[in-house]
Protein backbone atom coordinates (compact mmCIF):
# COMPACT_ATOMS: atom_id res chain seq x y z
CA UNK A 1 0.00 0.00 0.00
CA UNK A 2 1.17 3.51 -0.81
CA UNK A 3 0.33 6.59 1.27
CA UNK A 4 -0.07 9.89 -0.56
CA UNK A 5 1.36 12.61 1.68
CA UNK A 6 0.69 16.30 1.01
CA UNK A 7 2.98 18.43 3.17
CA UNK A 8 2.63 16.33 6.34
CA UNK A 9 -0.96 15.05 5.95
CA UNK A 10 -1.77 11.66 4.44
CA UNK A 11 -4.54 12.55 1.99
CA UNK A 12 -5.14 9.02 0.72
CA UNK A 13 -3.81 5.52 0.21
CA UNK A 14 -3.73 3.33 -2.86
CA UNK A 15 -2.35 -0.06 -3.76
CA UNK A 16 -0.49 1.51 -6.67
CA UNK A 17 0.45 5.17 -6.35
CA UNK A 18 3.32 6.78 -8.21
CA UNK A 19 4.51 10.37 -8.48
CA UNK A 20 5.73 11.89 -11.75
CA UNK A 21 6.08 15.58 -12.62
CA UNK A 22 3.95 16.67 -9.66
CA UNK A 23 1.07 14.35 -10.58
CA UNK A 24 0.08 11.40 -8.42
CA UNK A 25 -1.03 8.43 -10.51
CA UNK A 26 -3.14 5.65 -8.99
CA UNK A 27 -5.18 2.85 -10.54
CA UNK A 28 -8.30 4.81 -9.62
CA UNK A 29 -7.35 8.31 -10.88
CA UNK A 30 -4.66 10.96 -11.26
CA UNK A 31 -4.23 13.85 -8.82
CA UNK A 32 -2.67 17.18 -9.80
CA UNK A 33 -2.74 20.82 -8.77
CA UNK A 34 -0.73 20.59 -5.59
CA UNK A 35 0.56 24.17 -6.08
CA UNK A 36 4.22 23.48 -5.29
CA UNK A 37 3.41 21.74 -2.01
CA UNK A 38 5.55 18.79 -1.05
CA UNK A 39 3.98 15.53 -2.20
CA UNK A 40 5.43 12.18 -1.18
CA UNK A 41 4.53 8.57 -1.87
CA UNK A 42 5.40 6.44 1.17
CA UNK A 43 5.12 2.67 1.63
CA UNK A 44 2.82 1.53 4.42
CA UNK A 45 1.31 -1.78 5.49
CA UNK A 46 -2.22 -0.41 6.04
CA UNK A 47 -4.46 2.55 5.19
CA UNK A 48 -3.17 5.61 7.04
CA UNK A 49 -5.44 8.22 5.46
CA UNK A 50 -5.85 11.13 7.88
CA UNK A 51 -2.57 10.43 9.69
CA UNK A 52 0.33 12.86 9.69
CA UNK A 53 3.75 11.89 8.38
CA UNK A 54 6.93 13.46 9.73
CA UNK A 55 10.48 12.30 10.37
CA UNK A 56 9.70 8.96 8.71
CA UNK A 57 6.82 8.17 11.07
CA UNK A 58 3.05 7.97 10.60
CA UNK A 59 1.13 9.44 13.53
CA UNK A 60 -2.55 8.62 14.01
CA UNK A 61 -4.89 11.55 14.56
CA UNK A 62 -6.04 12.20 18.10
CA UNK A 63 -9.36 10.52 18.86
CA UNK A 64 -12.34 12.77 18.51
CA UNK A 65 -14.17 12.98 21.80
CA UNK A 66 -17.83 13.47 21.41
CA UNK A 67 -19.19 16.15 23.63
CA UNK A 68 -22.11 15.31 25.82
CA UNK A 69 -25.16 17.45 25.18
CA UNK A 70 -26.85 20.12 27.24
CA UNK A 71 -30.20 18.98 28.64
CA UNK A 72 -32.96 20.73 30.52
CA UNK A 73 -33.33 19.91 34.22
CA UNK A 74 -36.40 17.74 33.54
CA UNK A 75 -34.58 15.98 30.69
CA UNK A 76 -31.70 15.37 33.08
CA UNK A 77 -34.02 13.65 35.55
CA UNK A 78 -35.53 11.62 32.70
CA UNK A 79 -32.08 10.28 31.85
CA UNK A 80 -32.55 8.07 34.93
CA UNK A 81 -34.96 5.15 35.22
CA UNK A 82 -37.89 5.49 37.61
CA UNK A 83 -36.20 3.08 40.04
CA UNK A 84 -32.97 5.11 39.94
CA UNK A 85 -34.85 8.38 40.53
CA UNK A 86 -36.67 6.91 43.55
CA UNK A 87 -33.42 5.51 45.02
CA UNK A 88 -31.60 8.83 44.50
CA UNK A 89 -34.45 10.77 46.09
CA UNK A 90 -34.31 8.51 49.16
CA UNK A 91 -30.51 8.84 49.37
CA UNK A 92 -30.62 12.64 49.45
CA UNK A 93 -31.40 12.66 53.18
CA UNK A 94 -28.21 10.73 54.03
CA UNK A 95 -25.83 12.15 51.41
CA UNK A 96 -25.18 15.91 51.50
CA UNK A 97 -23.38 15.77 48.13
CA UNK A 98 -26.45 14.29 46.45
CA UNK A 99 -28.73 16.77 48.22
CA UNK A 100 -26.56 19.70 47.16
CA UNK A 101 -26.35 18.56 43.54
CA UNK A 102 -30.11 18.08 43.26
CA UNK A 103 -30.78 21.46 44.89
CA UNK A 104 -28.86 22.97 42.00
CA UNK A 105 -30.71 20.80 39.44
CA UNK A 106 -34.06 21.84 40.92
CA UNK A 107 -33.25 25.56 41.13
CA UNK A 108 -35.85 27.26 38.89
CA UNK A 109 -33.16 29.60 37.52
CA UNK A 110 -31.27 26.68 35.99
CA UNK A 111 -32.02 26.46 32.27
CA UNK A 112 -29.83 23.50 31.35
CA UNK A 113 -27.53 20.84 32.76
CA UNK A 114 -24.16 20.60 31.03
CA UNK A 115 -23.20 16.92 30.95
CA UNK A 116 -19.62 17.96 30.10
CA UNK A 117 -19.06 19.86 33.36
CA UNK A 118 -16.68 18.23 35.80
CA UNK A 119 -19.14 18.84 38.64
CA UNK A 120 -21.87 16.94 36.76
CA UNK A 121 -19.51 14.07 36.00
CA UNK A 122 -18.33 14.05 39.64
CA UNK A 123 -21.93 13.86 40.87
CA UNK A 124 -22.65 10.92 38.56
CA UNK A 125 -19.49 9.15 39.74
CA UNK A 126 -20.62 9.72 43.32
CA UNK A 127 -24.01 8.16 42.49
CA UNK A 128 -22.11 5.20 41.06
CA UNK A 129 -19.89 4.92 44.17
CA UNK A 130 -23.04 4.82 46.29
CA UNK A 131 -24.39 1.99 44.08
CA UNK A 132 -27.33 4.12 42.98
CA UNK A 133 -26.35 3.69 39.32
CA UNK A 134 -23.89 1.38 37.56
CA UNK A 135 -20.83 2.41 35.56
CA UNK A 136 -22.65 1.45 32.37
CA UNK A 137 -25.65 3.58 33.34
CA UNK A 138 -23.38 6.52 34.16
CA UNK A 139 -22.04 6.39 30.61
CA UNK A 140 -25.56 6.09 29.19
CA UNK A 141 -26.67 9.11 31.24
CA UNK A 142 -23.69 11.12 29.96
CA UNK A 143 -24.82 10.36 26.40
CA UNK A 144 -27.92 12.47 27.06
CA UNK A 145 -30.41 9.91 25.74
CA UNK A 146 -33.67 10.17 27.70
CA UNK A 147 -35.00 6.85 29.08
Amino acid sequence: MKAIVLDILVIGCSASATLANGIVHTAEMNYAGFDNKEVLIVDTDHDVTGYTYAAGQFVAPAPVLSASPLVTPIEFKLLFTAAERVAIKAARADHPLIADFYEIIEDPRLTHVDLNLQSTRFALMYLEEQSLITAARRLEILSGVVQ
